[in-house]
């Protein structure tokens, strides 16, 4: 919104990106804390901060590429770039967490909700984020474009 709606200034995509990286960052984190395992666990603390960095540059990255460059292919590659800062930051996350069998803790209970249920859900969100996204976008280049 901030980029998108605002300012397309090189700070303004910066905070964007920087907000959007923690925001990639904290919806991992968060999901790895809500795991019940059988396991001590911890996080190496510099893969931990790489793979937030990960999530900030790809983000700020894909948000310059988007708003800065105008053939219709860079917006592909500023989606992948996107995809990666999800990816990349998820996949250097895991290699940050370190686990060990502990048999002394207690089994975990199975987890309420279907994946179905869960997945279908989520799905439904990120349309419902998706389109009020582009809704609010497509309002200000329409303005842009007509004054």
């Amino acid at each position: 919104a901030v980029v998108g709606l605002f300012s397309r200034s090189g700070p303004a995509i910066i905070s964007a990106g920087v907000f959007m990286g923690l925001g990639i960052a904290a919806m991992h984190y968060t999901g790895m804390s809500a795991l019940c395992v059988t396991a001590s666990t911890w996080y190496e603390p510099p893969l931990v901060a790489l793979s937030i960095m990960i999530a900030i540059v790809a983000a700020t990255t894909a948000l310059w590429m988007a708003f800065h460059l105008d053939r219709p292919w860079h917006l592909v590659v500023a989606s992948l770039i996107a995809g990666f800062a999800v990816c990349g930051m998820h996949y250097t996350g895991m290699i940050a967490l370190k686990m060990v069998p502990d048999p002394s803790l207690p089994d975990q209970l199975p987890t309420m909700l279907s994946p179905t249920v869960v997945g279908g859900g989520l799905s439904i969100l990120s349309l419902i984020v998706l389109w009020l996204g582009n809704a609010m976008t497509r309002e200000a280049r329409l303005e842009a474009t007509s004054g």
